[in-house]
């Protein structure tokens, strides 16, 4: 994983080289869908963009499926059929 620095170096360095953008990322092996990822996120938010974001843990979003599944099924759906009908 890079550091927000390393990624402003790489968008720095795509940006003032005489080269394509691809063949610039070609030649730093770098994937053009991650740079246009931290691009896009240094465009909307700055430096702060390109900070490595925490994932929510599988164990977290295990816990939330449940809840959504009794949500689901103690629903009423006697109206909304009603309705289609």
């Amino acid at each position: 994983m890079r550091t927000a620095s390393e990624k402003l170096a790489i968008i720095r360095l795509v940006e003032d080289s005489g080269l394509s953008v691809r063949r610039t990322l070609d030649e730093i092996n770098v994937s053009r869908s991650s740079f246009y990822r931290w691009y896009d996120a240094y465009e909307r938010v700055g430096l702060d963009g390109l900070e490595r974001k925490g994932r929510a843990c599988p164990a977290d979003l295990n816990r939330r499926i449940p809840r959504s599944r009794t949500r689901v099924a103690s629903c009423d759906c006697s109206a909304l059929l009603l309705s289609y009908w």
